[in-house]
């Protein structure tokens, strides 16, 4: 999967979600995003897609 497609598929949701745990600024909100996607990129081949990206 192209990381472009993952981005756009998880960025506003886990946005909102971040946004509603942490309360934090703008930009404390996207760095956390921008790690975990790239987390979630980089361990995208051992991932059994036996559940939601969100579980």
């Amino acid at each position: 999967m192209q990381f472009e497609k993952i981005y756009k598929e998880l960025a506003l949701p886990l946005t909102k979600f971040v946004m509603k745990r942490m309360g934090a600024r703008e930009s404390e909100v996207e760095e956390v995003v921008e790690e975990t996607v790239v987390a979630a990129w980089k361990g995208w081949n051992t991932f059994e897609h036996k559940s939601s990206y969100f579980t």
